[in-house]
């Protein structure tokens, strides 16, 4: 039971509050996680985009340094990045192929408005998912550090566009 554990990766603070969760799980059954990123197409108007290569060596190098943390605590970790224009399809279809038990994710808690214009992953793989999918609601303090997050990476972005970052 649950011992291939999916958990899908934003890159946010918020997605990464299901760790800690599946942690246990996966300590417990004796499970492998499988950290996995999703790559969406980056529209071009109105900025510049990094190339495809650039975002998936830094998708890469995100899921290590979670996986590091993963195999520090005594829980087997593999990575994965894959590309999809619909995160929840890509998922899903992830799952399928690569034998998963569980699919594990944090909630980013969006009201109904957002997920009309945002679409909710959650609701995608529950109604998609082919194996059960745990969703966990984020907390008030995930929440506060992703708002630190999002300040960060627009000081990186910007610096990014003004030539000072490769």
């Amino acid at each position: 039971m649950y011992k291939r554990i999916l958990v899908p990766l934003d890159g946010s603070k918020v997605a990464e509050g299901i760790l800690s969760h599946v942690h246990q799980l996966a300590k417990a059954t004796g499970g492998e996680i499988l950290l996995l990123r999703v790559l969406q197409p980056v529209p071009l108007e109105g900025g510049y985009p990094r190339p495809i290569e650039m975002r998936t060596k830094s998708a890469y190098k995100y899921l290590a340094r979670l996986q590091d943390t993963l195999a520090s605590q005594g829980v087997s970790a593999t990575v994965a990045v894959t590309a999809g224009v619909q995160a929840g399809d890509a998922i899903s279809t992830w799952a399928g192929e690569h034998e998963v038990d569980l699919i594990a994710l944090m909630s980013h808690g969006f009201g109904r408005a957002a997920r009309a214009v945002f679409g909710s992953v959650a609701e995608r793989l529950l109604e998609r998912s082919p194996v059960p999918v745990l969703v966990v609601r984020a907390t008030p303090e995930v929440l506060e550090q992703q708002e630190e997050q999002e300040e960060d990476e627009l000081d990186e972005e910007l610096l990014f566009r003004m030539g000072a970052l490769g």
